[in-house]
């Protein structure tokens, strides 16, 4: 009986613990693991219809400033949003552009 509560008692612990890893938020910025693109686009250096020089020049390269470019603006966004929950983190406005702030005249 005594080891069928220990049992009972661990599994549990361990359901508790197995639930929590699935509820955590996945981390802000940096590469999403989920959205990296499945085949490099360095492959496309290996066609021989080609020169290699066009198909880097040609394919290679705007997939991968397309690619930084898409994480740069994901990376703005979840600033962005970041901004609108809490607005008191952002930067400080002037005192002259401040609410109830008038220009000395």
């Amino acid at each position: 009986m005594k080891t069928m509560k220990c049992f009972l008692a661990s599994l549990a612990i361990t359901a508790v613990v197995a639930s929590t890893g699935l509820a955590q938020a996945p981390p802000r910025g940096g590469v999403n693991p989920a959205r990296r693109p499945v085949f490099s686009p360095y492959l496309n250096l290996l066609r021989s219809d080609q020169d290699p020089s066009l198909n880097y020049f040609g394919l290679v390269r705007p997939q991968v400033d397309l690619r930084q470019s898409l994480q740069q603006v994901e990376q703005e966004e979840a600033t962005l949003a970041d901004r609108q929950q809490n607005p008191g983190t952002g930067p400080a406005l002037p005192p002259c552009l401040r609410r109830g702030m008038r220009p000395a005249s």
